[in-house]
This record gives C-alpha cells, sequence and structure tokens, in this order.
C-alpha cells in the first residue's frame, strides 16, 4: 500500500508485538501486531494508534474510545471486530481483527487495471453483505436491550474491507452517530466524507439509519457503472447535484446492467429518505436474490477466487514478510510456558521458575492460594521449585512477578528454604532489581485496584513492577460503575487514565454531558480536503 505510516520505534503495545506498517490516516495510523503465547499460540491483530499529536485532545480522544466501544458490542461476520482498546507510552491504541485483503476502492481499481470483468451478480453479493453489517450496527442495542440508534456516517469503498478468503466486511466507526445521545447543535450530521453524505446531512438536519442507506446507494452506483452519481469539478458543483434531488440513471452509464440493479440503487438514492428502503436488511435481501438468481452458486468461495486472481502477488508479499519476521525474531522470542518440555530436556541444567510474592498482604487466606496454586503449576507441569521471600521483609511493596526463564536469576532461598530440583544448591541472597512505576490517573479516586487478580492497598495510585518486560493484568471496579480492564508491560514507567463508565447516569447527568460534548464538537473538523479518500 501507498503512503505507509513510519515503523513505531517500539516493540509492544500492552501485550502485543508490533510487526509492520499496514495504512495511514489523519487521525491514526494502523500496524499489524502478534499476540503469543504458550505452545506456539499465535494471533495476528491490527492495531489502530492515534496519532501522537492528537492524544492529548480530549474531544477527539472521546471520539476514540467511543468507537471501541461501538464496535466491540457488534458481533457479525459483516464487520470488523474491535477487541479491546488501551494505552501505552502516551499513545491510546485500539486492537482489532486483521483482515488479509483489500478495500473495496482498491477492489475495482485492480479489476480495471487488470481488465478483469466484475460480474454484477458478484457486485450485487459484496453490496448485500455491506447491508447486513450496516443493519447489525444500525439494531445494536445496549445493555437493557433497548436500541441505541446508531448510525455509521463513513460508509465509503474504503470503510469496506474484501478479505483474501472472500468474506466481506464493514470498519471503522470513528464518527459513528447515536441518536439523542448528542446535542443537534453544531453540525454533528456533517460529520463523514463528502462524497457520500445524504443530503439530510449536508443540510444538517435530523438523520437517521436511512442516512447511511443514501451512503451504500452511491458506494452502489460506483460499484456498479464506475461513475459517482454526483460526480463534478468543484465542491460547491457537488453539493448543489446532491441537493438538487436527480441521479442520473444507473443505466445511462451502464446499458447493459439489469433493471432490477438500478431500481435498488435509485431507491436507495431517493431525495426524500422516506422513499429508501426501510432498512438496510431489506436491501441487502433485494441484493442477494439478484445475485442469487444470476449466479446460484454465488457466495464467498467465489469471490476467494476473484481476489487470490486479482491479488495473489500482494497477498504473497505480505506473507513473505510475515516469515521473514517470524525468522528474524525466532532467536529472540522469549515465551514463558511451565508446559515446554522440549525446551526443558535441551536445557544441560535445571531451570526453576521464581514466584516472588510480598509478605505485605491484607488477606492471610488469599497468601496461601497464591502459595498453593504457584506449587500446583509449578509440580505439575514440570516439577519446578517455588521459593518465597522471607516473610520478615515486610518492607517489600506489593507485587507478584513472573520471572522468563532464559532470563532467570540463581534461585532465592535461605537455610529453611530450598527448590525441590536443587538442594544441594547454597543460600544465596536476594538481588536488587530495577523497577518500572504505572501511575494511574483513576476516576473514581476510591475505586478498588487489582494487579494479576491481588487486591492492592486502597487509594494506591502508582503500581510498581519489576523491570522484565512481562505483561501484567490491572483490573478496576467501584460500586455504580462499569468494571475497568487493561493490560500493562512491565518495560518503562508509563501513565494510565481509567476512567471508569457509571452503570447508571440521572439525566440531569446526561444533559450536562451532552452540553459538554457539544462545546467540544465545535472544535472537530467536519470535512475531509479530499471527499473521495
Amino acid at each position: 500500500m501507498s503512503d505507509l505510516p513510519p515503523y513505531l520505534e517500539r516493540k509492544h503495545f500492552g501485550r502485543y508485538e508490533v510487526i509492520c506498517p499496514i495504512d495511514q490516516g489523519g487521525m491514526a495510523s494502523v500496524y499489524v501486531g502478534r499476540l503469543s503465547s504458550m505452545a506456539g499460540f499465535e494471533r495476528l491483530v491490527a492495531i489502530k494508534v492515534i496519532h501522537e499529536h492528537l492524544s492529548t485532545d480530549p474531544a477527539f480522544i472521546e471520539m476514540f474510545l467511543n468507537e471501541a466501544r461501538i464496535a466491540a458490542g457488534i458481533s457479525h461476520p459483516n464487520v470488523g471486530e474491535v477487541f479491546e482498546v488501551g494505552k501505552d507510552g502516551g499513545l491510546f491504541y485500539m486492537v482489532g481483527e486483521l483482515v488479509k485483503g483489500q478495500s473495496l476502492r482498491a477492489f475495482y481499481r485492480r479489476a480495471k487495471k487488470c481488465d478483469m470483468a466484475v460480474h454484477p451478480a458478484m457486485s450485487a453479493y459484496i453490496a448485500s453483505r455491506v447491508c447486513y453489517g450496516a443493519h447489525v450496527a444500525h439494531e445494536l442495542c445496549d445493555q437493557d436491550g433497548k436500541p441505541i440508534n446508531l448510525i455509521h456516517r463513513d460508509i465509503s469503498p474504503k470503510n469496506v474491507l474484501i478479505s483474501y478468503d472472500g468474506f466481506v466486511k464493514l470498519i471503522d466507526f470513528g464518527v459513528a452517530w447515536i441518536r439523542g445521545k448528542e446535542s443537534k447543535k453544531d453540525s454533528e450530521a456533517m460529520k463523514g466524507k463528502l462524497g457520500y453524505m445524504s443530503p439530510e446531512q449536508m443540510r444538517n438536519e435530523s438523520i437517521d439509519k436511512r442516512s447511511d442507506i443514501f451512503s451504500l446507494g452511491i458506494v452502489m452506483y460506483m460499484m456498479f457503472t464506475g461513475h459517482h452519481p454526483f460526480s463534478a469539478n468543484t465542491d460547491e458543483e457537488r453539493i448543489e447535484k446532491l441537493l438538487s434531488g436527480y441521479v442520473a440513471p444507473p443505466r445511462d452509464h451502464n446499458p447493459d446492467l439489469d433493471v432490477r440493479i438500478e431500481e435498488i440503487v435509485l431507491t436507495a438514492l431517493a431525495a426524500n429518505k422516506e422513499e429508501r428502503f426501510e432498512n438496510a436488511a431489506v436491501m441487502g435481501d433485494a441484493l442477494a436474490d439478484y445475485a442469487r438468481g444470476e449466479i446460484p452458486q454465488i457466495g464467498s468461495r467465489m469471490l476467494s477466487e476473484f481476489m487470490h486472481q486479482a491479488f495473489d502477488d500482494d497477498k504473497n508479499a505480505f506473507e513473505a514478510q510475515l516469515r521473514e519476521y517470524r525468522k528474524k525474531h525466532e532467536a529472540e522470542k522469549e515465551t514463558f510456558s511451565a508446559f515446554d518440555f522440549d525446551k526443558q530436556k535441551n536445557q544441560s541444567t535445571p531451570t526453576t521458575t521464581s514466584y516472588a510474592v510480598s509478605e505485605r498482604q491484607t488477606a492471610p487466606s488469599k497468601f496461601r492460594w497464591i502459595v498453593a496454586t504457584s506449587a500446583m503449576i509449578a509440580l505439575i507441569g514440570m516439577g519446578l521449585g517455588i521459593v518465597f521471600k522471607n516473610q520478615s521483609d515486610v518492607s517489600a511493596p506489593p507485587h507478584l512477578t513472573a520471572k522468563t526463564p532464559s532470563k532467570m536469576p540463581p534461585p532465592v532461598v535461605d537455610a529453611s528454604t530450598r527448590s525441590v530440583l536443587d538442594t544441594d544448591q547454597p543460600a544465596a541472597h536476594p538481588q536488587q532489581q530495577a523497577t518500572v512505576k504505572i501511575e494511574l490517573d483513576l476516576k473514581p479516586t476510591e475505586a478498588a485496584v487489582f494487579l494479576d487478580d491481588t487486591a492492592l492497598a486502597k487509594g494506591t495510585s502508582v503500581v510498581e513492577l519489576v523491570q522484565d518486560g512481562q505483561s501484567h493484568t490491572l483490573r478496576f471496579q467501584a460500586e455504580g460503575y462499569e468494571q475497568g480492564v487493561t493490560t500493562v508491560v512491565a518495560d518503562e514507567d508509563k501513565q494510565l487514565v481509567v476512567h471508569l463508565e457509571p452503570l447508571e447516569e440521572a439525566d440531569d447527568k446526561k444533559s450536562g454531558q451532552g452540553e459538554r460534548r457539544s462545546r467540544r464538537s465545535k472544535r472537530e473538523l467536519k470535512l475531509k480536503e479530499n471527499p473521495y479518500q
């Protein structure tokens, strides 16, 4: 892809390794990430990272986190999945599904460049999948089962992905809007790309899911004709054409187009939203019926064959890049696994996994549970010894750390505590280890903090960890608030912003928040310079 973002000078975001860049936009860059674990487990993901200069903009951060919350609530084969969101080293990031494929825009550009005919039935099949993904988003409900009236507002060829396996995904809910949650002031309806806006968006009127149907109509018009329905030399002329309500019939550009497809497209592009399809699913069904009528076996397998034919070189280049990464880092890979027997057999001397547990615990029963669990893992998995620090060391900070075997220091033992595999070794003295501090900006401040499921002292504002590069889970909970969970890597000092969401808010609080969002939205950009990107 062109205009790739610069490669990050860092190896991790949270528990994910950064492999290589994918794409960049005006607000964020996207990278391939990798999550690895024991027994060779590996998962490739997409990591969306906010540009550094936007990481201190409260309005933009709120929009970014809102996108994560919305996308995480949607589970459908035709919507890109989001797994988690976090902040690391001052940068906000979002982790989602890695779709190995191309955008809808790249799909048709490559077909045109290679003179590959795209059958109208295939275009109809692709469009139907986008409709189904949009419909699921439109029907999204809150935790009480009430519809939130979500509107995507940015449906365009660049925000539709087609995987090499033939699956279609609607992505990027960065400017999605929940009706009734935000003020109608400040041109909220104007967000999106100029070339794919509905007339009511352009006039800054009230919008609903039928505005997205209009945007889908523009995308379909381009898919079936290769032309934009409101093309012009200037933005002013485009807007004038859009607001006039006139759309040239698609068959003016493509005389061979089936009348049924023309009718579907023109219905979606009706100037009066009351004349459009009732919802995106109805339009998707009409497209799917046409596609199956033309080619009964149309589906992901046929689309996958077309993708491989058109993009085989791109796919192979991407896979080669991933193989090169694995090869380059194989020698450096450090995977902690209590069941990695082969690695243990190849070592000349036995290794001991040490769990250092602080004595300063508020609940003795929990301390005994940690000891028992650690012993069971070691004895059952590999027969490794467990070593505990002397209970008289009450000045140590509360933490629970696991050392990677390849970097583990000699076992810490005293006269009464020895490793079961190393009983002849003389006693050793603990060595001072470097630590990192995780500063918490926590709201509410009285929220309970848990490190790897171990409760920390009440009012904890700084979490201290051994600087070993390991991942740790932080959990936050408070009565009346949703629980928050994030992962941090013990590699460097960092700040973590944790503002828990209230389970319920009074109407007067919601009103106040709406006003604050309205004021912030005045500072946001409404349009991009190039409406067709």
